[in-house]
């Protein structure tokens, strides 16, 4: 159970509200309420914070940009821990950055542009955090950030630790963030010195791209592409585009997306998510698995 009047004695400095609402916190739109967020601005609130909550066994989790998530429409019954006031990125060296995870893909590359750096235009347009690049590997056009970062700095055990790129265990969409428990705090990321004439060229061809992508409420892609192909490819073919359960649609547009068109709920989307993954299987023998987190019971 959360104690409120622990939070000031121990947090001072931490801001914290109360009946956190997802569905005004996420991409989608969808989900319940936590009891309590709390709002770190900085690496030792945030290790502060973590630790409160491992401390009183207090279930949390780390929300940026809020995308590729879905919370239970009961909401979460813990803490969350949310990380969009820490936005710093600075310069360490001549091709060298660190970004706070709570900075946006488009803030690093609006940075790295602006500093004459190649090699993070493929994160334009991305919704998402530094911490959730980090989390997910997310990527576009067959490069993920794992590409350009050098080391990951988490919270473990109560300590910041620098975490080599090749112990993170990336691969397509993965991390072992994804399961060992780690709060992500920064990124250092290594670019290339660049033209940047050719930069802005390569970033507007990239949000151009992403312009293309259903517009609406969504969790962004629904499925991870299998190795047989796209997974929008099998779920337009199975013949899904268009259908709906309550506000929960499946884009016109794109079938690897659902777009919450108003008044969805949890329960709408994980009931279409799992009757596309069912039928799918059932006519391809694919077995496709979610992108995105659930959080709640």
């Amino acid at each position: 159970m959360i104690e409120f009047q622990e939070i000031p004695s121990y947090l001072p400095h931490v801001r914290f509200s109360r009946d956190f609402s997802f569905s005004r916190h996420t991409t989608v739109g969808i989900g319940g309420t936590a009891p309590v967020a709390l709002y770190p601005k900085n690496e030792k609130e945030l290790t502060d914070t973590v630790n409160f909550l491992l401390e009183r066994q207090i279930p949390h989790f780390f929300l940026g940009q809020g995308a590729n998530v879905l919370v239970s429409d009961e909401g979460f019954q813990g803490a969350v821990v949310c990380t969009i006031g820490m936005k710093k990125i600075s310069r360490m060296s001549e091709c060298r950055v660190y970004a706070e995870c709570g900075a946006t893909a488009e803030q690093l590359v609006r940075f790295t542009a602006e500093n004459a750096l190649t090699g993070a235009e493929f994160l334009a347009g991305i919704p998402a955090s530094v911490g959730g690049l980090a989390f997910m590997n997310a990527g576009a056009d067959n490069t993920y950030v794992q590409s350009v970062i050098e080391t990951v700095r988490v919270v473990r055990s109560g300590v910041l630790t620098d975490v080599p790129v090749d112990e993170c265990g990336y691969s397509y969409k993965k991390s072992v963030f994804q399961t060992n428990g780690d709060c992500i705090a920064g990124c250092v990321y290594r670019f290339r010195a660049g033209n940047v004439t050719e930069i802005a060229a390569k970033v507007r061809a990239r949000r151009f791209a992403r312009s293309k992508l259903p517009k609406g409420r969504s969790v962004g892609c629904v499925f991870l592409n299998p190795p047989q192909g796209p997974a929008g490819e099998l779920i337009e073919r199975a013949g899904w585009k268009g259908f709906s359960i309550g506000g929960a649609l499946v884009s016109p547009e794109h079938a690897n997306f659902i777009i919450n068109t108003g008044n969805a709920t949890a329960k709408d989307f994980r009931e279409l998510v799992g009757r596309i993954r069912r039928d799918i299987y059932t006519k391809t023998g694919i077995k496709l698995q979610e992108e995105f987190r659930y959080i709640g019971e």
